[in-house]
């Protein structure tokens, strides 16, 4: 087991932010819902701790088997984002295109390059999607089968899933750094499900074998503990399929917790969800 289990707190705790508005978009919203389908506030309950070994494990178990080297050009996933606010509907704010368009595969390095197309559903009428290119970091060279296993592939992509900042999750819990983390309630499941309808629907079910995918479910909740005595609560739900196209292996990931406007605590929860994907086109040999 890796001993930078400090890293890993630190990556769940940024993980908290990207899918909740901060700053002046939390207040908006919550003016907005303000005083509609509320939820009674009490303090969140918390389970039975667990490691953040035993977190860690699962999310490397379950990437297993999902590796960058298969990312080929022409690789496309479509991800719709979405809000709930207390006992409302969720609420898409977001979609995001990606669309890879150049492999570098050497004997140095593997990256690729895509192009990512966001959309923002509520924008006024004729505001045109945001278009830029985006290169990969630089993994190492193509492994072969005795060198690099296929634990040691899926730690080297747990270590790469940075998606959110420091600043974010301060700003959500109140600006203030909490003194300690824990982990709780970890849950995890396997299933086999049907891919995104738009793949099911299209000829041979876009290359899906048997029109099938291994889900690994995991459920947890992040503590984070301030030295006033007082905490916060996020849970997290991921649904990883390693079978899926590596940009979108992880084809549910939500983010749930408490933010305060005014007083009280408001619930919500953050979802990005795989609507589409293709595999692209292998190199030939």
């Amino acid at each position: 087991m890796r001993s930078d289990l400090k890293k890993l707190w630190m990556d769940l705790r940024m993980w908290a932010s990207l899918h909740v508005l901060i700053g002046v978009g939390v207040p908006a919203i919550l003016i907005f819902f303000f005083g509609c389908n509320e939820l009674k506030e009490e303090p969140p309950p918390i389970g039975a701790e667990v490691d953040a070994s035993q977190v860690s494990d699962a999310l490397t178990k379950a990437l297993e088997g999902s590796s960058v080297y298969s990312v080929y050009k022409n690789q496309q996933v479509v991800f719709e984002l979405t809000q709930k606010i207390e006992t409302n509907p969720p609420s898409p704010y977001l979609y995001i295109k990606q669309d890879v368009t150049k492999i570098d595969d050497t004997p140095q390095y593997f990256s690729y390059t895509y192009n990512e197309i966001t959309e923002d559903p509520n924008s006024e009428p004729g505001t045109k999607p945001i278009v830029k290119e985006v290169t990969s970091d630089l993994y190492q060279p193509r492994p072969t089968v005795t060198t690099t296993s296929l634990s040691e592939l899926a730690i080297q992509e747990l270590d790469r899933l940075q998606l959110f900042s420091e600043k974010q999750i301060e700003t959500m819990s109140e600006e203030r750094t909490p003194v300690r983390t824990t982990f709780h309630d970890l849950f995890v499941s396997r299933e086999v499900q049907s891919p995104p309808l738009v793949v099911q629907e299209r000829p041979h079910c876009s290359e899906v074998p048997n029109c099938q995918l291994h889900v690994t479910k995991i459920q947890f909740d992040q503590i984070l503990w301030y030295a006033e005595g007082d905490y916060s609560k996020v849970r997290y739900n991921l649904e990883i399929a390693p079978e899926a196209p590596f940009l979108s292996r992880i084809l549910s990931d939500c983010v749930a917790t408490s933010v305060p406007y005014q007083g009280r605590r408001y619930y919500v929860k953050n979802c990005k969800n795989v609507l589409d994907f293709w595999y692209g086109t292998p190199p030939t040999e």
